[in-house]
Formats: C-alpha cells, structure tokens, sequence
C-alpha cells in the first residue's frame, strides 16, 4: 500500500494496482484524514480485477492474526 488514491468514481474506476508474485488481492488506502469518519476505509482489487470497497480493521486482542476486511460495496 504504497500509492494512495483520491476517494472519486472516476478515480477509482481508472485506477489499476500492481500485483507481486504470488499475490491474489491488493489493499488500496485512500487519501483521508486519520481522524475522519473513514478511516481505514480501503479498495480491494483482485488479479481478475474485481474491486471492492471496504474497511480494514483490526480487533483488540487479535494482534498476531492480521488485519480483517469488511465489505461495504461492491463496485467493478
């Protein structure tokens, strides 16, 4: 998650990630503020180049699992 992405249709909509070896999704944040509503709010693309738009999160206690995904739309 290197490269940040202006939360716009069309924006989004343009925008296609870099895959490394092996990798099936990639995370995509936007350019938010951290204390905004919507932090954490992500773009999720597949290899196939499906895209969805969610929250990434992680829950107390839970440190060694990793961050989790809720799903809010489904755009592409």
């Amino acid at each position: 998650m290197t490269r940040k992405l202006i939360y716009k249709n069309e924006s989004i909509k343009k925008f296609k990630s870099e895959f490394k070896k092996k990798q099936n999704r990639v995370y995509t944040s936007f350019r938010v503020d951290r204390n905004t509503k919507y932090k954490g709010l992500n773009l999720c693309e597949y290899k196939n180049r499906k895209k969805y738009l969610g929250v990434l999160f992680r829950l107390r206690g839970e440190r060694g699992r990793g961050p989790r995904f809720f799903q809010l739309e489904n755009l592409i």
